[in-house]
């Protein structure tokens, strides 16, 4: 199944390779993307994964801890190829659902194993990103860090609930809905130094209203400030100082979500909502410029983007339906993972331009939803399940 953009992205696009930050993974993942983010699917197998020679793989630090029974994926995270985390849900003692639970790969998802509980009530954090192998968050609505890779969390006091968190370049940045913010109307961007736990707000040159959103590709920093002041903020110098660029989104309508390329090339997709569906806009140059498409998604769309070429998009906010790729700059999209009336895609994301990974959520008739990781090694094309037991 393909479907056909109306309108073709403005210019010419040049295929190109984003030295991504694999903290942006939740992938940024964005958001859940993270978060993030997945075919028919295939066995993982561990023997040729990623090229590595058969037996060359390093065995998880943590490969004495099952994962445990019941184990459903929520949010993905990655600082390597090798190093992957999810958080996810376990049944509770005395068997209701939703207690959180982490489990850890070293071995590029060749064997997993669970962490020590994260010691947060159910519903406490949703989402997971990790800055590298030793610091990593926990969020949505609470804010939890740990500096030993998972081992032992703490709890974060911040001015209201964490939105959205992403690492990357040494700085930690994050938007907080203060509770005297209705409905989030009035969002703060918080950063800190990895590894620290001491936030601090960010001055932006506009204020941030609903809708605001952030994506981090290296060391550079875009902002999409929100409905009442729509403009794309970027800084170069950990949020020192701020450039203006055009908002690719319509004034008014939610907002958008932000994607740079995996590549490390400059190109920025956005998901941008329309009125009664959205699209994924498209620029080459970090957001000076946009070319606009017409899409078929619904208006929580998400996208996640290897290159100015390829990117993945998908219904986001639980909305039903596959996950589709685009080849050609978002002139067209294909299926890659098929959606049916009982799937969802909850995230993508991309390490790098050839590697994504994807959570795919299937409700279950008289029983809990089940969550499959996914992963590609194509760049999105094709897919293979990769199974969490050990």
């Amino acid at each position: 199944r393909r479907r056909r953009l109306r309108t073709a992205f403005a210019g010419a696009l040049a295929a190109v390779i984003i030295g991504g930050t694999f903290a942006a993974i939740g992938l940024a993942g964005s958001s859940r993307t993270g978060t993030s983010k997945l075919p028919t699917a295939s066995h993982h197998h561990p023997s040729t994964h990623r090229g590595r020679k058969q037996g060359a793989s390093r065995r998880s630090k943590h490969h004495a801890t099952p994962v445990p029974d019941g184990f459903e994926p929520e949010s993905f995270t990655a600082v390597s190829l090798d190093d992957w985390w999810l958080l996810g849900t376990v049944p509770c003692h005395g068997g209701s659902e939703g207690c959180l639970a982490v489990v850890h790969t070293s071995n590029g998802g060749s064997s997993f194993a669970a962490l020590p509980s994260l010691q947060a009530g159910p519903g406490a954090v949703s989402e997971l990103r990790f800055a590298n192998e030793s610091d990593g968050y926990a969020f949505g609505p609470e804010l939890y860090e740990t500096t030993d890779g998972g081992t032992s969390w703490t709890k974060v006091d911040l001015p209201g609930t964490a939105e959205d968190v992403e690492a990357a370049g040494g700085e930690a940045y994050a938007i907080v809905c203060p509770p005297a913010s209705a409905n989030c109307q009035a969002p703060e961007l918080l950063s800190s130094p990895v590894g620290s736990q001491s936030w601090q707000q960010v001055s932006t040159p506009v204020a941030l209203t609903f809708g605001a959103s952030f994506a981090l590709s290296g060391n550079d920093l875009y902002i999409l400030s929100g409905n009442e002041n729509p403009v794309l903020l970027y800084s170069s110098d950990s949020a020192k100082t701020f450039g203006e660029r055009d908002d690719p989104c319509t004034p008014g309508l939610g907002g958008g979500q932000l994607a740079p390329a995996a590549d490390g090339s400059g190109a920025l997709w956005a998901a941008c909502p329309t009125g009664t569906m959205a699209q994924a806009n498209l620029s080459t140059d970090g957001g000076l410029s946009w070319g606009t498409g017409e899409g078929e998604f619904s208006n929580q769309m998400k996208v996640a983007a290897a290159s100015s070429m390829v990117a993945l998009a998908w219904n986001g906010g639980g909305d039903v339906g596959g996950l589709e790729q685009t080849t050609d700059g978002g002139t067209s999209f294909s299926t890659v993972i098929a959606g049916s009336s009982s799937s969802s895609v909850l995230w993508a994301g991309y390490s790098d331009p050839s590697r994504a990974y994807a959570l795919v959520k299937k409700s279950r008739t008289g029983a809990a939803a089940s969550c499959t990781l996914y992963e590609s090694n194509d760049g999105g094309s094709t897919w293979s399940v990769v199974p969490l037991g050990n």
